[in-house]
């Protein structure tokens, strides 16, 4: 029906498909450990958030350890979700990210492992006034997206210095989307969208190396692309509702590389760089289906998104104070994924951000340490009327935002605790042995 195409297609009602970073991915995790030097850890990582960072280091974790953390990212974006809306801030959002993760040595030269960790995640919700044909509502724009993994991981030593692991990675998918306008004057609740969809993707694998020799440690990773299908057997689109609908979120590949130096027993630096395919991310469609008296009416909304490819730059280093305190701090550079054309006012702003961390961990003894860092990123971009495609281009992509200024600030707070059994620690910054004294010389005999 030509009346419900167009409908549809004029349709004002905006979506969020990316995640607090450019792109899907979220460039400020993993564990307070890593995190306090800037998140640096493919060359070096040697306990179980290996199956998050590169499964090769799980050889390095000893007879098995653990990880618990916990880090908490509250942020606010800045976008313009509607014509009517133009470089507005959205509310405070906080999004709880966790690992959980452990290891076990199940030969001399191979570990397994498993974990479950939040990979990405966006919450933000808009409230503004708005007039059209005469009249004044208040919307309620919001959007929640969340990727989960759970991931088991094999890790073996080749050599004895190089070793090679595996994580298989199904990704469990939330997405939530609604926007509420509300006549100012009063009257009933329109619901303009109502999106509440789940899927997993089950193709997901990780790959990783590590090599080292004297006080260098190096590590390469990569993952491959996961097409992950969220359905949902009902959903409201533009106040019409519709059946079977479907979406795609493409997670892309992912090539890094790590090196770390031991400068000595107290210091040492650490640099990574990854490389993300997000041009893999291109045009997806909503879809769904409506039936009217018995005619069938299919529904389907192209999401422009044209992202480029990115890449994040990680520094960071470590010195030990004293016997048990070792400080850190970090840099991170996250260039621009997200398209200046087709802007999302819930995500990052179409330009690079940028993350400093800083970090503290406290050794209680060769099995046990904690670890707390802090990080804050900020980004921002102005979108013109230039850059911005013609209103006939944003009834085409209804998910595009509109011209004005774009940013974001994230701050997150981390926690962790780690386990490592049947370690030796030979550090003797840590474990100084007491001086050797030498015994008394005996008396003369005196006769």
């Amino acid at each position: 029906m030509k009346w419900l195409a167009r409908l549809v297609s004029t349709a004002t009602v905006l979506s969020a498909t990316s995640a607090f970073a450019a792109g899907y991915d979220t460039p400020m995790l993993y564990s307070a450990y890593h995190m306090g030097a800037g998140g640096t850890a493919i060359g070096s990582v040697d306990d179980a958030t290996a199956i998050f960072h590169n499964p090769a280091g799980l050889s390095l974790s000893g007879k098995g350890s653990a990880v618990v953390d916990f880090s908490p990212l509250m942020g606010q974006i800045k976008g313009s979700p509607d014509e009517h809306a133009e470089s507005i801030k959205s509310q405070v959002a906080m999004s709880p990210f966790f690992f959980l993760g452990g290891s076990y040595q199940l030969h001399d030269r191979i570990h397994i492992g498993a974990a479950a960790y939040l990979l990405g995640g966006a919450a933000g919700t808009y409230s503004y006034d708005y007039s059209k044909l005469g009249g004044t509502y208040h919307a309620v724009d919001s959007a929640k997206l969340s990727f989960i993994e759970v991931s088991p991981t094999i890790s073996f030593k080749i050599l004895e210095h190089l070793r090679f692991g595996v994580t298989y990675r199904p990704v469990i998918t939330s997405f939530d989307r609604t926007r509420f306008d509300t006549p100012s004057g009063g009257g009933s609740q329109v619901t303009n969208l109502d999106l509440s969809m789940k899927g997993v993707g089950w193709t997901g694998v990780r790959l990783g190396l590590q090599y080292d020799v004297g006080p260098v440690s190096m590590g390469v990773t990569f993952r491959n692309k996961v097409d992950i299908t969220v359905s949902a057997d009902k959903i409201t689109y533009s106040a019409f509702e519709f059946d079977n609908a479907t979406y795609h979120f493409i997670l892309p590949a992912k090539l890094g590389y790590g090196i770390q130096w031991k400068i000595n027993d107290i210091a040492r630096i650490a640099a990574d760089f990854e490389y993300i395919f997000n041009s893999q991310n291109d045009v997806v469609n909503l879809a769904g289906n409506q039936i009217i008296a018995g005619t069938s009416n299919a529904l389907t909304v192209p999401n422009q998104m044209n992202w480029q490819d990115s890449f994040t730059f990680r520094v960071g280093g470590a010195i030990k104070v004293s016997k048990p305190v070792e400080l850190r701090a970090g840099y991170v550079f996250d260039s621009k994924a997200a398209n200046l054309r087709y802007p999302t006012a819930f995500g990052s702003p179409p330009g690079s951000t940028q993350i400093g961390t800083l970090g503290v961990g406290y050794k209680f003894s060769p099995a046990f340490d904690m670890s707390f860092a802090m990080a804050a990123r900020y980004g921002a971009a102005t979108v013109s009327d230039t850059d911005s495609p013609p209103v006939d281009v944003h009834k085409v992509s209804p998910f595009s935002g509109y011209p004005g200024d774009y940013s974001i600030l994230l701050i997150g707070a981390y926690l962790d605790a780690r386990f490592h059994f049947g370690v030796v620690d030979k550090d003797p910054v840590l474990h100084e042995e007491p001086p050797v004294v030498a015994p008394e010389s005996a008396s003369p005999t005196t006769i």
